[in-house]
């Protein structure tokens, strides 16, 4: 089924990825991006035609002007996958107001929250999806991600809260909590660590550290029929690290 699909923090990482799975015939994809120079880097990329935004989600005020200019009435989406974030690790202490705190704040969790109540208030249609994508930080705390695993663990919560709401309208909500994957976020908290820390935090994860693939193919499947009794969830992806 061709489907028209709002795909945030698309120029890298897991929002590029899913982006690139989608990237097919009949598909109209609007990807958000807040860099210009990957933004059309990702033109290049993608095969199809699709609909590119310059979108700073650390300026919520500034973001809810921008939407009601795209988001017309007669534009009907099925599906949105919140993929943008802010990974913030910092011990507590030494968190900074504005970069920090107020940043990761505005990424994490105000942000979506406004995109999902302007696209959700005319521009979702029957038999929709919405995916966030949290974090297995918000299950399993470790030190220094205090305000990171905070903001995860209120977007889980928004995840039940908006599939109860939204059932009316036949609109499902989901939440996926992937932890470490091979990605350059493993490759910077790498550089962090002591040989003895990367050891026993990639133990933890009884699987391994995850691949994009891991985390795309739940996705795949949430934005299917085959997922059609799966509402309210938060899908825990994370190599069985939430249980050590």
């Amino acid at each position: 089924m061709k489907k028209k699909i709002i795909i945030t923090g698309s120029t890298s990482g897991l929002g590029l990825e899913i982006s690139k799975s989608l990237d097919k015939p009949g598909n109209e994809l609007y990807l958000f991006g807040q860099n210009t120079k990957k933004i059309s880097i990702l033109r290049k990329k993608l095969k199809y035609k699709h609909k590119y935004f310059n979108m700073d989600f650390n300026k919520p005020l500034i973001l809810k002007k921008k939407l009601l200019n795209i988001f017309s009435e007669k534009t009907k989406f099925q599906g949105l996958i919140h993929c943008a974030g802010n990974y913030v690790s910092k011990p507590f202490l030494t968190l900074n107001l504005e970069e920090d705190i107020i940043k990761s704040s505005n990424i994490n969790l105000i942000s979506p929250i406004i995109l999902t109540q302007e696209i959700a208030k005319k521009n979702l249609s029957k038999g929709s999806n919405i995916i966030f994508i949290s974090s297995a930080s918000a299950l399993k705390v470790s030190p220094s991600l205090s305000i990171y695993s905070s903001l995860k663990v209120s977007l889980i919560n928004l995840t039940k809260c908006l599939a109860q709401e939204f059932s009316k309208k036949g609109i499902r909500v989901n939440s996926i909590s992937p932890s470490l994957i091979n990605s350059d976020t493993l490759k910077n908290l790498k550089k962090k660590l002591t040989q003895e820390q990367y050891i026993k935090l990639k133990s933890d994860h009884l699987n391994g550290f995850g691949n994009y693939s891991d985390v795309k193919n739940i996705i795949m499947l949430l934005l299917s029929k085959k997922s059609k009794w799966i509402t309210g969830s938060n899908i825990v992806i994370d190599g069985g690290y939430s249980n050590t």
